[in-house]
C-alpha cells in the first residue's frame, strides 16, 4: 500500500508550547534546591533521632513527593499548591527546631524570587 500524494509526509500540527514565566522559572530552581536539601535533612535528622528513623525517614520522603509534585504543577502554570507546599516544609522543625532557621531561609528566598520573577514579567509584558 502506497501513502497518497497528499497526505504522504504530513503531520499534524502541534500547539505552540506555553512560554513560562520568569517567575515559574525561579519558584522552579527554588523548589529544586528545597529538594536536595529535604535529603539531607532526612539523613541528619535520621542521625540525630535514632528512635525515630521510619518516621524521619517516611516524613521526608513525603516531604519531597509534595515538592516533586509542586514543581509538575508550577510548569504548568499553577502556583497554589507551590505556595502550600512552602507552609508544608515548616513540619520537619516539629522534630528539630534546628531546621526552623533553614525553612525561614527558604521562605525568604521563595518570596523574594516570587516577587523579582514578578517584576521580570511586568518588565517583559511592557517591552
Amino acid at each position: 500500500m502506497t501513502d497518497s500524494p497528499d497526505t504522504a509526509g504530513q503531520q499534524k500540527p502541534r500547539r505552540p508550547r506555553r512560554v513560562r514565566t520568569a517567575s515559574e522559572s525561579l519558584l522552579s530552581i527554588v523548589i529544586v534546591m528545597e529538594i536536595i536539601t529535604m535529603f539531607f535533612v532526612m539523613l541528619t535528622l535520621s542521625g540525630l533521632h535514632r528512635d525515630q528513623v521510619v518516621v524521619t525517614v517516611v516524613s521526608c520522603t513525603l516531604l519531597i513527593a509534595f515538592l516533586l509534585l509542586a514543581n509538575a504543577t508550577l510548569k504548568r502554570g499553577v502556583h497554589p499548591i507551590a505556595h502550600v507546599s512552602q507552609a508544608a516544609l515548616a513540619l520537619p522543625a516539629a522534630i528539630d527546631l534546628a531546621y526552623a532557621f533553614v525553612w525561614v531561609l527558604f521562605v525568604i528566598f521563595w518570596i523574594a524570587c516570587f516577587v523579582k520573577g514578578a517584576q521580570l514579567d511586568a518588565r517583559k509584558d511592557t517591552a
